[in-house]
């Protein structure tokens, strides 16, 4: 029996000369694994660039169990190409930064179709704009929280000044141990907050507030999430996005 649903490629890693193993989000069935073989192949039904990171595709698997710890893809195909993705060397940082941080946080094998909905909310922005805010990938990394159950208590006024890493509240004190933000990127989380995908393009952070915020972000995730790897791509991400 086979199962249908809509997935976005988070990771494909080769295996072997001819196979690679893919990790797709699905909004049915949750996080699936799959081995892909043949893809170089003439008569392969699969083109490798189908399983580029955060490719938007409609897939049919195999229900059938097996020992395996791979699912059987039967049939897979883009349902929206996101072009501007491929030649927008500013906007493939950005993809790049939020796939890694997506394959690195998404272990669940349940559905979750409000997240799936979200991400793919996400890649039509980036795809629709023609110029993406430098503070967007600050913004994707606020909003996922809420999905991770870590999304920052909003509460602030004039004297809550900096932020408390470890317990996720701004407050007034920042002696009471290392995990806080400074209060410029305390600031600049809070424009961050209270922005919208319209009123994004207003928030003006310089590329040092960026750059820090960016870290303290990473932070905030290392110190909520059990198991949260190192994430390589800020740093491109970073240089690329520094204007």
């Amino acid at each position: 029996m086979q199962q249908k649903s809509h997935g976005i490629v988070l990771h494909a890693l080769k295996y072997g000369d001819n196979s690679l193993i893919v990790k797709i989000f699905t909004r049915d069935f949750g996080l699936k694994t799959f081995m892909v073989r043949g893809f170089r192949g003439k008569k392969s039904a699969f083109s490798a660039s189908l399983f580029l990171p955060l490719t938007l595709i409609r897939l049919d698997m195999d229900s059938k169990k097996t020992s395996s710890a791979f699912n059987t893809l039967k049939d897979a195909q883009c349902y929206e190409p996101m072009h501007s993705l491929q030649t927008d060397f500013g906007k493939q940082a950005i993809t790049l930064f939020i796939a890694e941080i997506l394959y690195k946080t998404i272990v669940d094998d349940e559905p979750h179709a409000d997240l799936f909905e979200f991400i793919e909310h996400v890649l039509k922005y980036i795809n629709s704009e023609s110029t993406v805010p430098a503070v967007f990938p600050h913004f994707f990394l606020v909003n996922y929280s809420r999905f991770l159950g870590l999304y920052p208590n909003e509460y602030s006024d004039e004297s809550t000044t900096y932020f408390n890493l470890r317990d996720g509240v701004f407050g007034r004190d920042k002696n009471l141990h290392s995990d806080f933000m400074s209060e410029e990127e305390s600031e600049a989380l809070k424009l961050i907050l209270r922005a919208d995908d319209n009123s994004l393009k207003d928030v003006k952070i310089s590329k040092t507030q960026r750059n820090n915020l960016l870290v303290g972000l990473l932070n905030y995730y290392k110190i909520h999430l059990l198991n949260f790897r190192e994430i390589k791509s800020h740093n491109i991400l970073a240089e690329v996005m520094r204007g």
